[in-house]
């Protein structure tokens, strides 16, 4: 709390002529514990007549230890949350007053039954078990602390424990009387720590906030006897914060600080690793004419990266562009897969697909897993080439044999008389003269080798299935490339049509 702006608003509230009434103070902020400067607001509170009320976690330490000065003269009010502190839920938070400010609340009878379950709590655990669970919290934290403050990489953004210096610990503040703000300021109530640019002060770099948030989630996965919790603080950081005093309901195992240590150390190099790799990561695929990156919301890994083909332009991107962009990504990352489960599909932004490349370590090659990622785009391009390639042949056959189909059909009816195609008349002309027989309009097959609809006179009068190498009678190209001539191992011919 900033005493001076405190001293401020109280002057300007007694100018408008405003009566100052309370202040709040922490004994322990919400997430980073920190401890208010509770002797000089004593002494303000005091000069301008006004109420002081103390919150915080760090009054639990008020149960393991005498003090030397009598509480009921240094504060008119605590907040003890036991039913947080002791991991029992529905039990009521208790605000404790000085019974010579407010005499009259000990006339309500039913304040007494309101009490009744912290009573019953007390009577169950008995002070000896609830002074050793709060002790072991505050030692807790002063063991996290000391085991974690060496990294470079980590900042603690906690209040120290054991005071300036760290010099008293917990056995200490049991073995003898202390003073009460002394207490406050010894007694740490939570470890606040994140990952950081070695050597670096001030507010990260956003990217850091997704290392955190990767960080805090496997360490609730791997070491979940150490109640980690992520928070966001007010500019927008995301830290990791270890609270005893706030253990999950009917858990009461103690934190196993040397498996946590060594994945936290393990965890770090990941880390390091990536930030490492990430700047050689951006300048490969700036450097390649077919890959893009991609920024992926909420993602910690070194990145995405969208396959996007060289005749692709950004500007260039119609509706129709990105949709076969995005299925040319989405099967790339179905044939990566096939080999390397490290690849996965993830999306951008703008709601094209794309390779996402996770957490790496120190001896990962970069390189070869753009490559890796190129030549597979290259291959399922060609094989999209090949497709669109076989589609237009398959096209213009069709095209082809109906013009044909047509032709024919037309001329049979000019040389059979338009009058034999009249109903009722048609009858009549057929009846005096017959038509000579005819051998019908030709069906046509296309050969996708050839790119070539021919005739299937052939076949139906010399039953050639079984020589194809013999030439058809009629036969016309469709402009067939030899790209599918390539791509072809085997003959195909479609079926044949009649009229």
């Amino acid at each position: 709390m900033d005493l001076a702006a405190l001293e401020r608003e109280i002057e300007l509230d007694k100018a408008k002529n405003k009566v100052p009434l309370i202040v709040l103070a922490d004994a322990g902020t919400p997430i980073f514990g920190h401890v208010d400067n509770i002797s000089r607001l004593r002494e303000i509170c005091s000069t301008h007549g006004m109420w002081l009320h103390l919150r915080g976690h760090s009054l639990a330490s008020l149960a393991i230890t005498r003090t030397t000065d009598n509480m009921s003269r240094f504060l008119e009010s605590i907040t003890l949350p036991l039913g947080i502190w002791l991991g029992i839920p529905g039990l009521p938070t208790a605000t404790v007053y000085s019974e010579t400010l407010v005499p009259y609340l000990m006339d309500n009878p039913g304040r007494k039954l309101i009490s009744l379950p912290i009573w019953t709590t007390f009577q169950c655990l008995g002070p000896d078990e609830i002074k050793k669970r709060f002790c072991n919290s505050f030692e807790s934290c002063h063991t996290l602390w000391k085991r974690i403050e060496k990294y470079p990489s980590i900042r603690l953004l906690s209040q120290s424990p054991g005071g300036e210096g760290g010099i008293m610990t917990v056995s200490e503040l049991t073995a003898r009387p202390i003073d009460t703000s002394v207490l406050f300021e010894v007694a740490a109530s939570t470890v606040v720590f994140q990952f950081v640019p070695e050597n670096v002060e001030g507010r990260v770099p956003p990217y850091y906030d997704k290392l955190n948030s990767w960080l805090g989630q496997m360490l609730q996965r791997d070491c979940p006897l150490v109640n980690i919790t992520l928070c966001e603080v007010e500019n927008g950081e995301i830290v990791l914060r270890y609270c005893p005093l706030e253990p999950q309901p009917g858990s009461h195992e103690p934190p196993d600080f040397d498996v946590f240590v060594a994945c936290l150390e393990q965890q770090i190099d990941i880390l390091s690793a990536t930030v490492r790799h990430k700047v050689e990561f951006q300048k490969l695929v700036e450097t390649s004419p077919c890959l893009r990156t991609v920024e992926i919301d909420g993602w910690a890994g070194l990145g995405g990266v969208r396959y996007q083909p060289v005749a692709f332009k950004d500007d260039q991107l119609t509706d129709h562009v990105k949709e076969q962009l995005n299925n040319l990504n989405v099967n790339r990352v179905e044939r990566l897969r096939t080999t390397d489960a490290a690849f996965s599909l993830g999306e951008g932004g703008d709601g094209l697909a794309c390779v996402r490349f996770g957490m790496v370590t120190g001896d990962t090659d970069v390189g070869e897993l753009l490559s890796l990622v190129e030549t597979a785009g290259h291959e399922e391009e060609e094989s999209g080439k090949v497709l669109d390639t076989m589609a237009e042949v398959v096209k213009r056959g069709i095209e082809a044999a109906t013009i044909e189909l047509q032709r024919e059909s037309d001329e049979q009816l000019w040389q059979e008389g338009i009058l034999r195609s009249v109903p009722v008349v048609g009858s009549f002309v057929n009846w005096l003269s017959p038509h000579a027989k005819s051998p019908g309009i030709k069906g046509r097959s296309l050969d996708l080798t050839a790119g070539i609809v021919a005739s299937t006179e052939n076949i139906y009068r010399y039953h050639m299935q079984s020589s194809p190498n013999q030439q058809p009678l009629e036969q016309t190209s469709v402009g067939h490339s030899r790209s599918s001539s390539a791509s072809s191992s085997q003959p195909q011919q479609q079926q044949p049509q009649q009229s």
